[in-house]
C-alpha cells in the first residue's frame, strides 16, 4: 500500500513540475517597488500578544510591508508567532500571495533570549504550496505555511519531496513573480562572542527587482552598552555572508542602538561598518526612530553592493510614525513599541522589451474651446520662435522640443504674445502655473533619466477652429 501511494506521489510531482516550470513566470512589463522594513516590537511576548487592540495595530503595520524584520520576540510559545502569521493572512485576503515567516532560534545570553523573524509576502502557485504543506515533515523552524498539516504520508514521502524541490529549483529557478523567496539562512556563528544576540542572516531571491536577482538580509538587535562594538562587528558578519552565499548585495538592519549616549562621537571612526566605503547608511544620524523625548537614531538600515544601491528609492527612506497615520494616542503607540519601524522601497524591474522600445512621457494638455484662428503669416512660414510649422487645409501644428524646459516655456509665452488669435493668454498662464506647481512630477519614476527632454505641441483644428496645447516631459517607466 505504501509503495503504491509513493508511486502516485511521484507521478503527481512529475506532472506538476512540468506545469510549474511553464506557468510561474508572469513577465510583468513593469514591476512595482517593494517596501522593506525593520521593527523592534518591544518585548513581544505573551502579555503583548494577548492584547487584541495592540496586536491589531501590529498586524496592520506588518501588512504594510513586503518584507519586515521583527526583533525582540521574547515569547517561548512558538505557536504564538505562527498564529500571528495566520491572522495576517486572514487580513491579507489575497489569493495570489501569502505572508510567510522565517524565524531564528532563540539567541542571547542567560535568560535574556530573543528571536528574530522575517515576515514576507510571497507569490506562488497555490498547488505547489498544497503539496508542500501535505508532505512537509515535522519542522519547528524555517519556512512556515499558515495552517499546514503533516500528512500521515509525510514520513514515506519526505525523500521524494526533497528530491523534487531540489530538481524544481535547478530546472526552474525562483518563481519569476515572487517579490521575495527564501533561499537559505541561519544565525551568524559568533565564535568570538561579539554579539549578545548574534545576527540572523537570510538569503532571498528577488526576481522582480531591478538588476537584483537575490540579496542578503542581516538582522540585528544590539546590546545598548555594547552598541559601538556590535555595530562595528556587523562588517564582519557581512563579509561572512558574502563568502557563504556568494552575493555582495545586502541590507543590514535592525535596532543597533547606534545613537545618543550608546555611541559617542569618538566611537564612529573605529566602527568598521561606518568606516568602510562599501557600506551606505540609509537611516543616518538625523533620523528619530524612537518614541522617547530624545531624538535618537537607534534603528538603522545599511546597504552594501552596487545593485541594491541602484535599487534604492532614496526619498522613501524613513521612520514610519504609525501614531500619526493611524490617529492613535502616544500611549497606545507606546503600548505597541517604543520604536518606530524604519523602512525603504526598492525599485522594481522592467522587461527587456520595455526598456529597449518604450519612451514614456508625461503631458499636460489644455484645450481652448473658444474659436481661434491662424494668422496667414504663420501659414506661409516653416518655423518661428524655435517652433517648426506644418499647415494644411485641416490643421496647423507647431512643434518644438528642448532639454531646457524653462527656455521652452519662455518660447511658448513669447509665441502667445505675438499670435494671440491662435493661443490665448489663459492657456499659457494655466500651463505655467500647473508646471510650476508640480503637475508633471512623476511619483512612479525612480530611474535615472539619461536625457531630459521637454516638448510643446500646438494644434489648431480647422474644422472647429479651436486650439489645443500639449506640454510634455520625458519620464521613466519606474
Amino acid at each position: 500500500m505504501i509503495s503504491n501511494r509513493c508511486g502516485i506521489i511521484l507521478l503527481l510531482f512529475c506532472l506538476y513540475s512540468v506545469a510549474t516550470c511553464k506557468t510561474t513566470w508572469t513577465n510583468q512589463t513593469v514591476e512595482r517597488p517593494v517596501l522593506v522594513g525593520a521593527f523592534n516590537i518591544q518585548n513581544l511576548g505573551v502579555s503583548k500578544m494577548s492584547n487584541k487592540t495592540v496586536m491589531d495595530i501590529v498586524k496592520k503595520i506588518i501588512l504594510r510591508y513586503d518584507l519586515i524584520l521583527i526583533q525582540e520576540i521574547v515569547t517561548t510559545q512558538e505557536e504564538l508567532m505562527e498564529n500571528l502569521v495566520v491572522d495576517i493572512n486572514k487580513l491579507h485576503r489575497r489569493k495570489d500571495s501569502k505572508y510567510m515567516m522565517q524565524i531564528s532560534e532563540r539567541v542571547g545570553r542567560g535568560n535574556a533570549k530573543e528571536q528574530y523573524a522575517y515576515i514576507y509576502r510571497q507569490v506562488f502557485p497555490t498547488k505547489f504550496q498544497i503539496f508542500h504543506g501535505w508532505f512537509r515533515s515535522n519542522q519547528k523552524l524555517g519556512s512556515l505555511w499558515p495552517g499546514e498539516k503533516v500528512s500521515p504520508l509525510g514520513l514515506e514521502a519526505s525523500r521524494f519531496q526533497t528530491r523534487y524541490k531540489e530538481k524544481k529549483r535547478r530546472a526552474c529557478g525562483p518563481d519569476k513573480n515572487d517579490k521575495f523567496k527564501f533561499l537559505s539562512g541561519h544565525t551568524f556563528p559568533d565564535r568570538k562572542d561579539d554579539f549578545m544576540r548574534p545576527p540572523y542572516i537570510a538569503h532571498f531571491a528577488t526576481p522582480t527587482l531591478r538588476d537584483l536577482d537575490s540579496m542578503i538580509f542581516i538582522g540585528i538587535h544590539t546590546q545598548p552598552k555594547n552598541a559601538a562594538n556590535e555595530t562595528s562587528a556587523m562588517a564582519k558578519v557581512y563579509d561572512y555572508a558574502v563568502k557563504t552565499f556568494k552575493v555582495k548585495d545586502a541590507m543590514l538592519m535592525g535596532d543597533m542602538n547606534a545613537g545618543c549616549a550608546n555611541v559617542r562621537i569618538s566611537d564612529w571612526d573605529a566602527i568598521d561598518v561606518w568606516r568602510r566605503k562599501e557600506f551606505k547608511w540609509l537611516i543616518t544620524h538625523d533620523f528619530d526612530t524612537t518614541l522617547s523625548i530624545n531624538c535618537c537614531p537607534y534603528d538603522r538600515i545599511i546597504i552594501a553592493g552596487d545593485n541594491v544601491e541602484e535599487a534604492v528609492i532614496w526619498e522613501s527612506v524613513g521612520a514610519f510614525k504609525y501614531r500619526d497615520l493611524y490617529g492613535i494616542s502616544t500611549g497606545m503607540a507606546l503600548a505597541v513599541s517604543d520604536h518606530w519601524p524604519v523602512e525603504v522601497k526598492l525599485r522594481g524591474g522592467t522587461s527587456a522589451q520595455a526598456k529597449a522600445n518604450l519612451e514614456p512621457s508625461l503631458c499636460l494638455t489644455i484645450h481652448d474651446v473658444r474659436a481661434q484662428s491662424v494668422p496667414q503669416q504663420l501659414r506661409s512660414q516653416k518655423s518661428t520662435f524655435g517652433f517648426q510649422i506644418e499647415s494644411t487645409e485641416d490643421y496647423t501644428e507647431l512643434y518644438s522640443e528642448s532639454t531646457n524646459g524653462t527656455a521652452l516655456l519662455y518660447s511658448l509665452k513669447t509665441l502667445q504674445s505675438k499670435y494671440q488669435q491662435l493661443i490665448s493668454k489663459e492657456v499659457t498662464d494655466a500651463i505655467l502655473y500647473k508646471v510650476g506647481h508640480g503637475a508633471l512630477s512623476d511619483a512612479t519614476s525612480h530611474d535615472f533619466l539619461e536625457h531630459y527632454l521637454f516638448s510643446v505641441r500646438i494644434y489648431f483644428d480647422a474644422t472647429d477652429e479651436t486650439t489645443t496645447v500639449h506640454y510634455c516631459t520625458a519620464t521613466t517607466l519606474n
